[in-house]
């Protein structure tokens, strides 16, 4: 864990995407070692540390969530051949959005360009308190990818801090999440109520 909060005797953390880049480098050189993944969490907060750090304006905001895509896919994701996954908080109104319904990348600040620049977007719906799961959409793919569902129930296990899919849960449009067990002729639970693996994969 590279901590670029500023917290650290080194004070990182307002350098941007070139610092970030710059801390792998070093590491990767450092130890000798290969990259597999990559989380950066989260954009805004890079962003909004860099811009504080700079005397930035705070309208320039978009313009700097926009760039983090394209820059570390070239910076790290390219030159390390491996996977940059990029976390980016939805807003306070979303918040608001029941359990069981979609959420889109479009519900986070300053989104809208930053989802054009990615490969793939993956939405994690709000916790459903009763069971403890979640839907995750996938609110942008390539286009060459046809998934025959947009989503799937996925539950936190805080053992391992980790999600897996969850077959117990079933999302019915109308009533939020059912149990499986539940599902019947009477109910709205077609086959993009299901949480089978190879179908989002």
């Amino acid at each position: 864990i590279l901590d670029m909060s500023g917290s650290t005797p080194a004070k990182l953390g307002k350098g941007f995407t070139s610092e970030l880049i710059s801390q792998i480098d070093k590491y990767v050189a450092a130890n000798k070692v290969q990259i597999g993944t990559v989380c950066v969490d989260y954009v805004k907060l890079m962003a909004d540390r860099h811009i504080a750090a700079n005397g930035n304006k705070m309208e320039n905001l978009r313009h700097y969530i926009r760039r983090v895509p394209a820059e570390l896919s070239v910076g790290i994701d390219i030159k390390h051949n491996c996977v940059v996954w990029l976390l980016h908080q939805i807003s306070g109104e979303a918040n608001s959005i029941r359990p069981g319904k979609a959420l889109h990348h479009s519900h986070s600040s300053e989104s809208k360009d930053f989802g054009e620049n990615v490969h793939r977007v993956f939405c994690l719906g709000q916790k459903h308190e009763e069971s403890g799961v979640q839907r995750m959409d996938a609110s942008k793919l390539r286009s060459d990818e046809t998934p025959s569902k947009s989503y799937v129930v996925v539950k936190f296990d805080g053992e391992t801090s980790s999600f897996s899919l969850d077959n117990n849960w079933i999302i019915d449009e109308h009533a939020g999440f059912v149990k499986a067990s539940y599902s019947g002729s009477s109910m709205d639970v077609s086959s993009r109520g299901k949480s089978k693996e190879e179908d989002f994969n």
